[in-house]
């Protein structure tokens, strides 16, 4: 099944999506940051999309800090396969200026002890949460077990007004069994991306953070956009997810 949904940036929106069942077969241009969800539909009628404000009018960036901007970390953790091991990240921020950060993400295995070490980068609008995907250098065969992530603000700045847009249609979730695959499983989440801005939008990075029915993160992915998203022509994407089937996705986009 397929839904459609809307993405606004600064906006947190829900969208229905469409979960295939295993096949038979082995048997920064304006800093903006757009959040979607995905989940399956229990029926083939196409579901309704709905969206809501995120941000509060804006303040003068000259009158704010970074220092004076604290951006939170509300979930941090882990999947791996045996082709990836990816930190999964959300992020909050209460202000009501957009806020740049940077973010050092640490793997841990079991033990607690650290494994992996990476750096990221995002932007969030103002009163936004956002995911954030980081794919993690693991030594082969060690196991990561968690991440945790240190968020740091290095830029604000004022809100676009009007907020800008990016939207993603026909968002499907794919879950069966392929030979084509390493893993042996075909696993991923794709749409289309439609920009409302005006301008080329040179570069957008996405980001899935995928749960099961009781709410726990059981797969993410990170891409690009195959090519510049602009008002003139939607361009199609596909994020392969590491971990296992989900229920829903929330699908972060980041035009930089």
């Amino acid at each position: 099944m397929r839904g459609t949904r809307t993405l606004v940036l600064g906006a947190a929106l829900l969208l229905a999506g469409c979960a295939t069942a295993p096949a038979d077969e082995a048997a920064t241009r304006a800093p903006q940051t757009s959040t979607a969800a995905a989940s399956p539909s229990p029926s083939a009628s196409p579901d309704r999309s709905t969206a809501s404000p995120a941000g509060r009018p804006g303040t003068r960036p000259e009158d704010v800090r970074p220092e004076d901007v604290e951006v939170t970390v509300t979930d941090a953790g882990a999947v791996q396969d045996e082709v990836a091991a990816l930190a999964h990240t959300r992020l909050h921020n209460p202000s009501d200026v957009v806020a740049g950060v940077s973010l050092v993400v640490t793997g841990l295995d079991a033990a607690g002890d650290t494994v992996a070490t990476e750096h990221n980068r995002t932007v969030l609008q103002p009163g936004a949460t956002a995911g954030l995907v980081t794919l993690l250098g693991v030594p082969e065969g060690v196991r990561v077990s968690t991440a945790r992530a240190e968020v740091t603000v290095q830029t604000v700045s004022a809100p676009a007004d009007p907020p800008e847009s990016v939207t993603a249609e026909d968002l499907t979730l794919t879950y069966q069994r392929s030979r084509r695959f390493v893993t042996g499983i075909d696993n991923h989440v794709s749409g289309r991306l439609v920009s409302t801005v005006p301008e080329r939008l040179e570069y957008v990075r996405l980001h899935a953070i995928c749960s099961d029915d009781a709410g726990t993160v059981v797969a993410a992915g990170t891409t690009a956009a195959s090519e510049p998203v602009s008002p003139d022509e939607p361009v199609p994407f596909d994020i392969a997810l590491v971990g296992g089937p989900a229920a829903s996705c929330e699908i972060t986009a980041t035009p930089q």
